[in-house]
């Protein structure tokens, strides 16, 4: 029934996906790059032959009236112990003859014969580990109807020997960076075709017969900024060979647990990065899909390089060098940070398994240069024995150098493909970098190998500047340059006997080229050294462009640097020259720096270098270039400073010493004191603003024509001196000039005559004098608040002739000891006292002493008030008097410890009249009255104010409102007790809750309005101005509201916390204000309210006509309506005539 065959089997969409990352379109670095990515595709096919079974099924229907109906077959298969191992197969009608289905709806015709084949196909494990197989039997379980009966059978089994399956493992490899035409250079860069690798594992237990790729061309799937890129497969490596123009790899049969590679030779039309690579396969579904897929996995892994495990008894074909361990998505951050891409696994062409790899520190050791073209790289770490390491160094001269060899310290030569040179070009920064790599097995200790480089690629220029940086200097002109030093050849060697040449121009499109070079200087110097140079003498004020070329020992010169742009700070002003001088003047002139325009100068003059200036020129344009400092201190060395300045920036050059001056001597001023003796004379002049260190020359003559000197000062420092042995009573003449420190004089200036003394023989006279009240003679009474002065006179030779002077005035109290006098003083402590006085003229005359009595009195006067008649007191507790009473006073100064200066004057002030000096008792008008009364003694002690107050005539009454009419008018008899409306002397009592109107004038001695615990609260509108003598007390929840603008005057004022004072609101044509006069005092207790608004009067009621006119208003004008001016004012604002607009 079942027969053995092979089958092609083909593992479909086996998918490689990339993502490859670029910098498109900008050329130029600094004008920013975009970042792109393009997504390809590449679809391969892979097959390989295998094993499988056609199972036969032959049915012949001998009813020639009946067909096999519902006709079905079930393939079972069991394996060696009868357990089912239907899921270990895949079985698949292959084809069948006269018959529609073996399903259940399939019929056989009346005599006929019916074939049906199946393609058995085992899974990967169903073949076992033996390579003599597995056997497996088969029947079929047949079932059917025939006429109408359903029928069933079962073949004989039938056994099938399985052998065992390969099972594939592929691993493909592909770069990280791929180079072509860099779209950040302006070169158009070579197409270098890479590699996609792959690598076959038969992980299973039989051969894998006939197995073979077929790879399509890449395709873009994803291209969002629409580059103009390619992709394209070229060729393939198999084994040691390439053969071009093939895309199929036909790498026949691999055995159990063997191992084969190959390679696509790929190359793309712009140079970046896969960031991405991924790898998926599925197996036909027409031949059993998942279950019967020979391939067991796909990884993706990235190429380091292609190298070569040359131990003996290894292939020739090469082997790959890659890491498994780096996510693609880290590679490109790792190169920008100097890192590299590390391999760790090498790949083996005929060995299964991976071999480590572990990665090693080295130096190179050496210059290379046209006359050494080797170098040494040693390894710096040991590895332990038969191990791969791969060590890695910077490459030489930027990988300019090409490496010719490689050569182990024990004479092993290392295979070419061990050894190689890797380029990194940063997208960042524009610039390529590379490094050495060797990969060796087994290398001894602290290894060594002679690394041999072409002479031809060595001798070469050095490389050009890229880091060249100019940076401002703050001294004008000049600017700073700092470079990394390049090398003799390229970027090694040292260079000796070289030489920098440096070119500046003031634009960027300028010609640059070493012959136009202004500076040219040797150089002795390694690669990579940080150097530096002041260039100067530029012109300031200016922007310069800079480049620098490296020339070497034999001549060769570098490309030109990179272009470095400074703004170079303005020269300062120059060449001082100092003109006229004077004593407060300097004339000056410079000559202007070496500076493009725009520019300005701004020259100072300072005794210091510390702003601010003395004296400041105002700033000059550059053909201005001249100035007078004014206002200059005479005998002075100002120091010049000067900076230019770019009007436009701001930009200040250095401050800069430009030179000094030392300004002229002032002449002396004219004499400010002079002390004049017999035969003696000091003067003090004026210096005349001189500084301290001018010197003056005094003369001094009897003559007006200065035809005899007398004396010489001779050349002194300070305005001041004294001529000695003089004639007394004589006129002397008097002159002084001056000089600076650099000794130029000025002319004599006349001081005038002084006279020298006349001998005085005759001593002061002084005389006491009291300032302030004093009262007496001996004894002279005062008190502690009489000042005393002592008044010293001096006489020469006769009395009265006043030409003498006192020099000295003493005094002693007491028996105190005597005090020089040096003004107005008094006596604080009461009682009798002596004062002992005396002067000393200027020759020494001493007067007799002089002794003065006086008695201090600080004790005011004490009086009483008297009345005389009768008198009593009302139930206020007002003192009431007779009418045919008066009212005297009782006087009395004490006399302590037998002083007093007696009585003055007794001042009374009668109802707020002004005080007077009581002369008699008296006599008052009938009403209340209030005295005010002090007395005050002859030194002007003054007792202390005293107010009495009295009602003069019959009791006044108590009139207490009642509100009994119910009218609230305060002239209806009925509203008050007994029927009685209050008088000009009642005190008036309102309690209740009523509101009453006050509409006439009226007076009265006090009022009290609702009582201090608030239960009553009443409220007192008044509309015309009132007069209260005393006391008004508002209690709690009480109101006054003023009616009107006339004043309501009251002696004193108490409101209560929650009493109210307000006004009505001016809404109509009356005029309502809180105005209140007070001569005594205003007591606002805490939560009182005096309540004022400054609203005016309502629309339509002010003074004026209110309709499309402007307002009125007091202290200005109203407000203006439309068109209209403002209104009138009326009055102002202390003395309002009308309170608003209307």
């Amino acid at each position: 029934m079942a027969g053995r065959g092979k089958v092609k089997s083909g593992l479909n969409a086996l998918i490689l996906s990339a993502l490859l990352g670029l910098l498109p379109g900008a050329k130029v670095l600094a004008e920013g790059t975009i970042c792109a990515e393009v997504r390809l595709q590449i679809k391969q096919e892979a097959t390989l032959e295998r094993e499988a079974f056609d199972a036969a099924l032959e049915v012949t229907n001998q009813y020639p009236s009946y067909g096999l109906t519902n006709f079905r077959v079930n393939i079972l298969i069991r394996d060696p112990q009868g357990v089912s191992a239907d899921n270990l197969f895949f079985v698949k009608i292959s084809s069948k003859e006269a018959i529609n289905a073996v399903d259940g709806t399939g019929i056989v015709q009346p005599a006929s014969t019916a074939t049906v084949h199946w393609l058995i196909i085992p899974s990967t494990g169903a073949g076992g580990t033996n390579p003599l197989g597995l056997s497996y039997s088969i029947r079929a379980d047949i079932s059917y109807d025939l006429n109408g009966v359903h029928q069933t059978i079962s073949t004989f089994d039938d056994t099938i020997i399985v052998r065992p399956q390969p099972a594939l493992k592929l691993e493909y490899v592909l770069p990280f960076e791929v180079f072509s035409d860099e779209p950040l250079t302006e070169t158009v860069e070579p197409v270098e075709p890479f590699p996609l690798g792959v690598r076959i594992t038969n992980v299973g237990y039989g051969p894998a017969k006939n197995f073979q790729i077929n790879s399509g061309q890449p395709e873009i799937i994803e291209n969002k900024q629409n580059l103009a890129i390619d992709f394209k497969l070229l060729g393939t490596y198999i084994g040691a060979s390439k053969v071009p123009d093939t895309l199929l790899i036909p790498f026949g049969d691999i055995s159990a647990g063997g191992v084969t590679q190959a390679a696509w030779i790929m190359a793309t039309s712009l140079s970046g990065r896969f960031v991405k690579f991924d790898a998926t396969f599925s197996h036909a579904a027409e031949l059993g899909g998942q279950l019967t897929s020979l391939i067991q996995g796909v990884t993706t892994y990235t190429l380091v390089k292609d190298v070569l495990v040359d131990l003996p008894g290894r292939d020739s074909q090469f082997d790959f060098l890659v890491n498994t361990t780096t996510p693609r998505g880290m590679m490109e951050d790792m190169l920008a940070a100097g890192q590299q891409i590390v391999p760790n696994v090498i790949l083996e062409s005929d060995q299964a398994e991976p071999i480590q790899v572990t990665y090693l520190a080295s130096e190179l050791i050496g210059d290379l240069n046209g006359a050494n073209t080797s170098a040494v790289l040693r390894l710096t770490q040991n590895l332990g024995a038969n191990l791969w390491g791969f060590t890695s160094v910077p490459a030489p001269q930027d990988g300019r150098a090409k490496l010719v060899s490689a050569v182990r310290q024990d004479g092993k030569n290392i295979d070419p493909k061990n050894v190689w040179i890797s380029r990194h070009f940063s997208k960042i920064t524009g610039v390529s970098f590379y490094r050495l790599n060797l990969i060796d097995y087994n290398p001894p200790s602290m290894a060594a190998y002679t690394l041999n480089f072409s002479r031809e690629s060595l001798d070469a220029p050095p490389a050009p500047i890229t880091d060249l940086s100019a940076f401002a200097r703050p001294v004008g002109g000049q600017t700073g340059l700092t470079w990394s030093a390049t090398g003799e050849d390229a970027g090694s060697g040292t260079i000796l006997g070289g030489r920098y040449l440096i070119q500046a121009a003031t634009g960027p499109a300028a010609e640059f080229s070493p012959a136009l070079a202004q500076v040219n200087f040797t150089t002795n110097t390694a690669p990579g050294i940080m150097q530096n140079y002041l260039v100067k003498d530029l012109a300031g004020n200016a922007s310069y462009y800079l480049k620098l070329w490296v020339q070497d020992t034999g001549g060769s010169i570098s490309a030109d640097s990179n272009l470095a742009e400074v703004y170079v700070l303005p020269n300062p002003p120059a060449d001082l020259v100092v003109g006229a001088i004077s004593s407060n003047t300097v004339a000056v002139g410079w000559n202007g720096g070496n500076n493009n325009l725009p520019v300005e100068y701004g020259i100072w003059a300072d005794t210091d270098t510390i702003l601010p200036a003395a004296a400041a020129a105002p700033l000059k344009d550059p053909f201005d270039r001249a100035f007078v400092f004014e206002g200059l201190t005479p005998n002075t060395t100002y120091l010049f400073y000067g900076w230019a300045r770019n009007p436009d920036s701001g930009v200040l050059s250095e401050q800069v010493y430009m030179g000094q001056a030392l300004t002229l001597a002032a002449a002396p001023g004219q004499i400010l004191s002079s002390q004049l003796f017999t035969s003696s004379f000091t003067v003090a002049w004026d210096p005349a603003a001189n500084s301290v260190w001018t010197e003056y020359f005094v003369q001094v003559s009897t003559m007006t024509d200065w035809s005899l000197i007398v004396q010489e000062s001779g050349w002194v420092v300070g305005a001041s001196y004294t001529f000695g042995g003089l004639t007394p009573n004589t006129a002397y003449y008097a002159r002084a000039k001056a000089r600076n420190s650099a000794g130029a004089e000025t002319a004599y200036v006349d001081f005038g005559m002084v006279k020298t003394r006349s001998v005085d023989i005759l001593p002061p006279v002084t005389t006491i004098v009291f300032a302030g009240s004093y009262f007496g003679g001996e004894p002279v009474y005062i008190s502690s608040r009489t000042g005393i002065i002592l008044n010293a006179l001096d006489d020469v030779s006769a009395a009265g002739d006043g030409l003498g002077g006192a020099a000295t005035t003493y005094y002693s109290l007491d028996s105190a000891a005597f005090a020089v006098y040096s003004g107005t003083f008094s006596i604080v402590e009461a009682g009798w006292h002596y004062l002992t006085y005396y002067a000393v003229d200027g020759f020494g005359n001493r007067e007799a002493p002089h002794i003065s009595s006086v008695a201090v009195d600080n004790t005011p006067p004490v009086m009483e008030i008297q009345v005389i008649g009768s008198s009593t007191t009302d139930a206020q507790g007002n003192l009431v008097i007779s009418s045919d009473a008066a009212v005297g006073f009782s006087v009395l100064d004490p006399d302590l410890d037998g002083i007093s200066s007696g009585l003055k004057a007794v001042m009374v002030s009668v109802d707020a009249g002004p005080y007077t000096v009581y002369q008699s008792v008296l006599t008052l008008a009938e009403g209340f009255h209030r005295i005010k009364y002090y007395a005050v003694d002859n030194v002007g002690n003054e007792q202390v104010s005293y107010t009495f107050e009295c009602f003069v005539g019959a009791v006044p009454k108590t009139a207490t409102w009642t509100g009994l009419a119910g009218d609230g008018d305060w002239s209806n008899p009925a509203n008050w007790l007994g029927g009685q409306v209050s008088g000009a002397n009642d005190t008036i009592v309102m309690g209740g809750r009523d509101t009453v109107v006050i509409n006439s004038q009226v007076v009265f001695h006090s009022l009290v309005l609702g009582d201090s615990e608030g239960v009553s609260a009443p409220i007192l509108i008044i509309s015309t101005g009132i007069s209260v003598s005393n006391n008004v007390v508002i209690h709690k929840n009480a109101i006054l509201t003023q009616y009107t603008v006339e004043p309501l005057r009251f002696d004193s004022l108490l409101v209560e916390a929650g009493g109210k004072i307000e006004h009505y609101p001016n809404i109509s044509s009356r005029q309502c204000m809180t105005n209140l006069e007070i001569t005594g005092d205003l007591t606002l207790a805490a939560g009182a309210t005096i309540y004022a608004t400054g609203m005016g009067y309502g629309i339509g009621y002010g003074p004026g006509v209110g309709v499309r006119r402007g307002g009125g208003g007091y202290g200005g004008k109203g407000g203006g309506s439309g068109p209209n001016p403002g209104g009138a004012a009326y009055g102002s604002v202390v003395t309002p005539e009308a309170l608003g607009s209307g």
